[in-house]
């Protein structure tokens, strides 16, 4: 049966009826949007740019442009990590030194710090800043008087403007490019409503400015501002739309609209770094001695970002002489290993990604079985913990991800780098309980393992670069799944991707969320006429497919889908065969209709296709139940053509 209306066609399968059982429906809008009201069109989402390590953006704005005079510059900022290193916020592209950001937690005197560096001069003033967090400064230059207000209220010393070493170029954010800058040259956290003035603001207008929740464009003196929101609501003024060239690892994140709300802090993005795993064997449980931004140990300014592990539950004694092993493949660039116990420090330094180095400290002398331009494996046995630079007795593999690697350490500016391990488990309870951590940083006090392959459940997936937040889970209950969903939402995020599947009987789900506060529809294990008479009620209020998911339970088709707000045409079959589908493609690809869901399901031993078509003209190439062996000749032959993967979907 096809029926059409206006521009929307229903193309509905025969088949006996189901019975009708649901799982749960929940209907969620956008904050502040009604549900249905100018479906497909959003309204300003408030963002921050997040920087993590080679993250920064750069402005058009000179220095020329308001330096040499009376001025006012402003930005609202969360740390990520507040006992960390130097992080400049506001930065010169270009020669001179001017630096406004985070000062080094354990410079003297050690603690939490705003720094301000101008030429040859700096002021610095000690305040609590804790992680996850918005605080508002601003730098205010009277004559040549810089003074620092945090929070709207002055704080610090003042600065005398030097006649040397000013700042030369255009206004950098979350990092600097001075060569001097020592300990530090990348500022962890969120950047938002960075304002510059061509007037010194009053006390009174700072502390306004610092109150509002966000640069309106129309403040008095406002030369430039950035406020990072997308898309503009009406169009942003001018002062507000100047251009932005951002790195990869300097994203745009949702935000709260009062920068208020504590869930602000789930955008603090995981550094980009490559892929790594745990040094250590799989299975046995370590301890984490040390972690990364400790306010207190031995890991300080330029290795804030380290780690030190040993056996867990045991003394020192017994890490002594256990293997340790590669935490990401790549290329040996130094080996040391003539140091006996409680000497200097022997260790091996691999090239892992470009400007990233893996750092492994402590080992055994002459217990390395790798040597300078070997290649090494991810997982592979390096050497043997031992206490060489660490003093006698204090057995523990020191790991670390560096941009120099410790041999050139004194080549530059050397700094670690904050890198997170992948597919470990961890225990906040001495290995009483342990969970699953799919892409995270463990924590000073835990217990850690790397984890083996024991499920029986296989992937398939398709990465595209991207610096864009995700929050995964995998293989859970319908119960667990809507637990973390309901978890997620008001900190703003949305399913990227969804995929049920049966396992024993049972519904298991996996699934992929973005950040994002559009609103959403969803249904789970519904039958076919549920499904259909729900996609009836939305359609008019302005809501279209954004997934579909069929899947077989007990010999029964079951639904589980997701809309969102659009008033986009379509097409859709539901449990075609090849046969059928194949036809309707034909006609529907001279119509101007191209697919844009497509979800083969197997149900009887018979292979049945659903699929939704949108208006479009694009090119396709597409191939149906193919072997591993074929599709990978095809993807090979395709790929040097131009072409890339849209949707994949394997089954069995």
């Amino acid at each position: 049966m096809d029926m059409q209306l206006g521009r929307r066609h229903f193309l509905i399968s025969s088949g006996a009826a189901l019975a009708a059982v649901a799982q749960g429906d929940r209907v969620l809008a956008a904050p502040g949007t009604a549900r249905g009201s100018a479906p497909g069109i959003a309204a300003a989402q408030p963002r921050a740019l997040a920087c993590t390590w080679g993250g920064y953006a750069d402005t058009d704005l000179n220095f020329t442009e308001f330096f040499s005079g009376s001025h006012t510059v402003a930005v609202r900022f969360m740390l990520q990590y507040p006992n960390a290193y130097v992080g400049p916020m506001l930065s010169v592209r270009g020669s001179g030194t001017y630096l406004i950001g985070q000062g080094d937690f354990h410079a003297a005197p050690a603690g939490a710090k705003l720094v301000v560096r101008i030429g040859s001069q700096t002021i610095t003033h000690q305040v609590n800043l804790a992680a996850g967090t918005w605080h508002h400064l601003a730098v205010v230059r009277s004559g040549t008087t810089a003074r620092l207000y945090l929070d709207g209220a002055l704080v610090g010393s003042s600065l005398t403007i030097p006649s040397t070493g000013l700042p030369q170029g255009t206004l950098r954010l979350g990092k600097t490019n001075d060569a001097t800058v020592a300990g530090g040259v990348q500022f962890y956290g969120l950047l938002d409503d960075v304002a510059v003035f061509t007037t010194a603001l009053s006390a009174t207008q700072v502390a306004q400015l610092a109150a509002a929740t966000q640069l309106s464009g129309s403040e008095a003196g406002l030369l430039a501002g950035y406020v990072f929101d997308e898309p503009p609501a009406g169009g942003l003024p001018a002062r507000l739309s100047r251009p932005l060239t951002r790195t990869p690892a300097a994203s745009l994140r949702p935000v709260s609209a009062n920068r208020s709300n504590p869930s602000d802090a789930a955008q603090l993005p995981l550094p980009l770094t490559g892929h790594k795993h745990l040094p250590i064997p799989a299975g046995q449980a370590w301890y984490v001695l040390q972690g990364m931004d400790n306010a207190t140990g031995s890991h300080k300014g330029y290795a804030s970002f380290c780690w030190d592990l040993m056996l867990a539950g045991l003394p020192a004694s017994a890490s002594n002489g256990k293997p340790f092993h590669a935490a990401a493949p790549g290329t040996v660039n130094f080996v040391k290993e003539d140091a006996t116990s409680g000497g200097a420090t022997n260790f091996i330094t691999v090239a892992e990604e470009p400007g990233e180095f893996g750092d492994y400290l402590h080992l055994v002398q002459n217990s390395a079985v790798v040597a300078a331009t070997d290649r090494v494996t991810d997982g592979q046995y390096l050497a043997n913990v031992g206490d060489t630079g660490a003093g006698v007795g204090d057995y523990h593999l020191h790991y670390a991800t560096t941009n120099l690697g410790e041999s050139n350490r004194n080549a530059g500016v050397f700094v670690t780098i904050p890198a997170p391990f992948s597919n470990y488990e961890a225990s906040d309870d001495q290995g009483t309980t342990w969970y699953r951590v799919l892409r995270g940083i463990p924590r000073a006090g835990q217990w850690v393992r790397r984890a083996g392959p024991s499920s029986p459940v296989r992937y398939t997936a398709v990465w595209r670069r991207s610096t864009e937040g995700e929050v995964q889970v995998y293989g859970w209950t319908y119960e667990d799944f809507r637990a973390r969903y309901d978890q997620l939402w008001p900190q703003g995020w949305r399913l990227k991707f969804i995929a049920p599947y049966v396992v024993n009987g049972q519904v298991r789900y996996t699934a992929v969320w973005r950040p994002s506060t559009e609103g959403e529809v969803q249904v789970y294990g519904w039958t076919y006429e549920d499904f259909r008479a729900r996609y009836d009620q939305l359609w008019p209020q302005g809501w279209r497919l954004k997934f579909i998911a069929p899947y077989v339970v007990n010999g029964q088709v079951r639904y589980t889908a997701v809309w969102r707000p659009s008033t986009a045409a379509e097409v859709q079959v539901y449990g075609w065969t090849y046969e059928d589908l194949r036809a309707r493609y034909d006609v529907l690809w001279e119509l101007g209709w191209r697919l844009t869901l497509l979800t083969p399901y197997v149900v009887n031993g018979q292979v049945r296709y659903t699929a939704v078509w949108r208006p479009s003209t694009a090119a396709e190439v597409q191939v149906y139940g193919w072997t591993y062996e074929d599709l990978r000749a095809r993807y090979d032959v395709l790929w040097e053509l131009g072409w890339r993967l849209t949707l994949l979907t394997p089954y069995a």
